[in-house]
């Protein structure tokens, strides 16, 4: 997770004794953020630069850590699922949950992801409906021995890589948490190959397990260059945190998206507002 010009946002909403410990939120808390200020996309058969977009300044951020974070002195509730929203009181709006309990307040913020509850609370399930797009990806997560974990992380970009592919494919690899430099083995990396989609392909994901999907994308990255075809190709065998995602989009612009916000006591954000897909290159 990435805060890059929303940075001095976020800093503007926390105490300044958290800001002060941002930086033990990021996926290498030893690692300057001054550093982190340009991404390049490359040729994912060359490996060639391409063209590249620059940052002020980049955080990039282990969820968990961030979320531990930014959660002292919250009071956090964890294993709810939401199952309805009423209006009770002027001013104010409860959230009701599955398991019987509510919790009531001034603003209900649906924060709840690309799929939703709280937007299928305030449309109904035809117009929070997602719109599949025509792209998949396979995303993995990994972590190597102490050689293939320090060529990984030091092969180009330390924080991510991208590569977009003629043949039509898009790749990035990143690491996503590498909380200790002298532990290299204990670095978790992560890789992902998307591709266009296909009624055959489909048919054909659809009778897929894990180890269907990891076979098939270690085939798919040997047309990529190197660090991508080498985080494949080291892959450990039975490898579990594999993850076939179909890409989908829905657009909050659409008049009959909008949502009624109760006079200002319930509203959504984040993916749950706009969820979009992460291909914005292609060279289809």
């Amino acid at each position: 997770m990435v805060a890059a010009w929303s940075a001095p946002i976020l800093k503007s909403l926390v105490p300044d004794e958290t800001w002060a410990q941002i930086k033990t939120a990021l996926t290498d808390p030893t690692m300057s953020v001054d550093l982190a200020t340009e991404i390049q996309s490359r040729h994912g058969a060359t490996g060639e630069v391409m063209g590249s977009f620059a940052f002020a300044g980049c955080y990039r951020f282990y969820r968990p850590r961030l979320r531990s974070l930014l959660g002292r002195g919250v009071d956090l509730s964890f294993g709810k699922q939401l199952d309805g929203i009423s209006y009770d009181a002027p001013g104010s709006v409860t959230a009701h949950f599955a398991d019987g309990t509510a919790a009531t307040g001034r603003l209900l913020i649906g924060a709840d992801g690309a799929r939703s509850r709280t937007r299928h609370l305030l449309l109904g399930p035809e117009r929070t409906a997602l719109t599949q797009l025509p792209y998949f990806a396979t995303f993995v997560y990994s972590r190597f021995p102490r050689a293939q974990a320090l060529y990984l992380r030091t092969a180009w970009n330390p924080l991510l890589n991208s590569f977009v592919h003629p043949n039509g494919k898009g790749a990035a690899l990143l690491a996503v948490d590498t909380p200790d430099p002298a532990r290299p083995e204990d670095w978790v990396f992560m890789a992902y190959i998307s591709e266009k989609r296909s009624p055959l392909t489909d048919d054909i994901y659809a009778a897929m397990d894990r180890r269907d999907f990891l076979d098939r994308v270690r085939l798919v990255a040997r047309t990529f260059c190197d660090p991508v075809r080498a985080f494949f190709e080291w892959l450990p065998e039975g490898l579990e945190t594999v993850y076939f995602t179909p890409l989908a989009e829905w657009d909050p612009r659409k008049e009959e998206h909008v949502w009624d916000g109760q006079g200002g006591r319930v509203t959504l954000a984040g993916d749950a507002a706009h969820p979009m897909s992460f291909r914005e290159l292609s060279c289809d």
